[in-house]
């Protein structure tokens, strides 16, 4: 893809990229960028217990968690790709 782009659009690998595979993935493909989606489950706890509110989501996934970007990990992942 980088070869037929020919320096035209920037070319982000993706998809199953983590810290123990990053490097091996720029060093293959000779990206300068790569894409990444580090995430953590967050529990909300405000309406626990209070059964009148209900947010009009489904059952699963509970209503109370959701996905957050991980900052500790994203650092991590910096500080790895540019050493």
């Amino acid at each position: 893809m980088r070869k037929y782009a020919a320096g035209r659009i920037e070319i982000l690998p993706g998809a199953g990229i983590k810290p123990h595979n990053a490097l091996d993935v720029i060093e293959k493909t000779g990206a300068d960028w790569i894409h990444l989606a580090i995430s953590k489950t967050v529990t909300d706890s405000s309406a626990a217990g209070n059964p009148s509110i209900f947010f009009g989501g489904a059952l699963y996934p509970p209503e109370d968690r959701f996905k957050m970007a991980d900052g500790g990990k994203i650092g991590e992942m910096i500080k790895l790709v540019n050493s």
